[in-house]
């Protein structure tokens, strides 16, 4: 992750934000059950998101506009004539 960042910031491109992504637990104990009873090694169901911008940050509600968020469930319920609970 760090040589990540070190590269963008010698490329004049700052660190903005980092996020996790969760992924679906489920498959981790697939993936790692024989590597964690040998080595005790956890598996990640996780991802790391960076983001990098160029400039001013401030800048940056200028330049991608507003940000409209997706409608909630109730609101697609309702939309398709169904009643929420």
């Amino acid at each position: 992750m760090f040589d990540t960042v070190n590269s963008f910031e010698r490329a004049g491109v700052r660190l903005y934000n980092i996020a996790a992504l969760a992924g679906p637990i489920g498959t981790v104990a697939l993936r790692v059950g024989r590597q964690f009873q040998a080595t005790r090694k956890l598996g990640r169901c996780h991802q790391y998101l960076q983001t990098f911008f160029k400039g001013d940050p401030r800048s940056i509600p200028e330049s991608f506009g507003r940000v409209i968020p997706p409608p909630t469930e109730d609101a697609l319920l309702e939309s398709l004539g169904l009643h929420p609970a």
